[in-house]
């Protein structure tokens, strides 16, 4: 993609949300997002924490698995994490989301010193921008150490995480009962020093805007749907409309589901289809304009024609009672020239829409 051809993608994502607020109504400075008629912004952000993974899940002997693992490490070093998530901070000022699901949240160690937090990097850079936010749930996933040649015991932990706004006042924002959990079905990666669980997992929130009660969920559903890992997805979404004690069953509240759900609409008996069939609402469908793409970037975020074409399976998702009156795919453009890496802050693109809550 040429410099002018990406910088014209996210003026145009900009303007999208521009007019978007501009429809939902005046709004003094700093309420984006908020009004007296109810409504609230929200996104769901897959950050990337900044490798393929593919040569580490193939590797057949301890040297492969280590030469892997030395690259995946290199790689996701590489990503510009600060710059990155300085750019989902910036995304989410300019949508004006006050709640904020985010899947692959990584933490990077070395010998057990913590080196990236990707959470405190958003919150930093939404700080930057004179704004405060908070997680308010957090639900740790995926754990690993292995030892780097050179740089030591490196180690990363997966989570999905729930931003909320924080310098609103309790009427406009109020936010409680955080809770979390993990699926009980996983795929165990099989490697030459034994078996690694990757567990995935949920995060949820009660939340109320001006009097209205609802319930926010994001969650990371399973990508590997091949061999002895196919119907994992699957069987994780049912987990979470079905089993008692999934976040979905234990409120009379309206929900609102967000997340990376790995499936798309086109496929039948997939994740968002299981949740579009059990009542819920794909944002996109009432409210997006053109295919809503959030996949499609390479892993090294450095190709400049590489664009959001793959397929949508980033959604926003409703149930009982919140009208969508809005939504945008976001994905900032980073760097002035196909040289420089990262051009992109994730291989996914956001996506974030606006509600209008009302009574069931």
């Amino acid at each position: 993609m040429s410099r002018s051809r990406s910088r014209l993608r996210w003026m145009v994502v900009t303007l999208t949300v521009a007019l978007l607020a501009a429809l939902a109504g005046p709004v003094q400075a700093g309420e984006k997002g908020r009004g007296p008629d109810r409504e609230i912004s929200v996104m769901t952000r897959n950050l990337y924490f900044g490798a393929d993974l593919t040569p580490v899940v193939l590797a057949d002997t301890p040297e492969a698995l280590q030469t892997a693992l030395f690259g995946a490490f290199g790689q996701a070093q590489g990503s510009n994490f600060p710059l990155r998530m300085d750019a989902v901070a910036g995304e989410i000022a300019d949508s004006g989301a006050v709640l904020v699901g985010m899947q692959e949240v990584a933490t990077w160690s070395i010998n057990g010193v913590v080196v990236s937090d990707f959470t405190n990097l958003v919150i930093q850079g939404l700080a930057n921008r004179g704004l405060s936010y908070e997680a308010v749930a957090v639900a740790p996933g995926f754990q690993f150490a292995a030892p780097i040649p050179g740089v030591g015991l490196a180690g990363l932990t997966i989570s999905d995480v729930i931003l909320a706004r924080t310098d609103l006042s309790p009427s406009e924002l109020k936010v409680e009962n955080p809770q979390t959990g993990r699926y009980t079905t996983q795929v165990v990666l099989q490697t030459p020093i034994g078996p690694v669980p990757f567990p995935r997992q949920w995060a949820a929130i009660d939340a109320k805007v001006r009097g209205m009660k609802f319930r926010f969920v994001t969650t990371h559903l399973e990508s590997l749907d091949l061999g002895p890992v196919a119907g994992i997805r699957q069987a994780q979404a049912a987990e979470l409309l079905m089993s008692p004690t999934s976040p979905l069953n234990t409120t009379k509240r309206p929900v609102v589901l967000v997340g990376d759900f790995n499936s798309q609409v086109t496929d039948p008996g997939d994740a968002i289809d299981q949740f579009l069939s059990a009542g819920f609402t794909d944002a996109w469908a009432v409210a997006g304009v053109g295919p809503g793409f959030t996949s499609g970037h390479d892993a090294n975020l450095a190709d400049p024609a590489d664009l959001l074409d793959n397929s949508r399976i980033d959604f926003i998702t409703v149930r009982g009672g919140p009208v969508v009156e809005a939504a945008a795919v976001v994905d900032t453009a980073l760097s002035p020239g196909p040289a420089l890496r990262p051009l992109w802050p994730s291989d996914h693109g956001g996506m974030m829409a606006t509600l209008e809550l009302k009574p069931k």
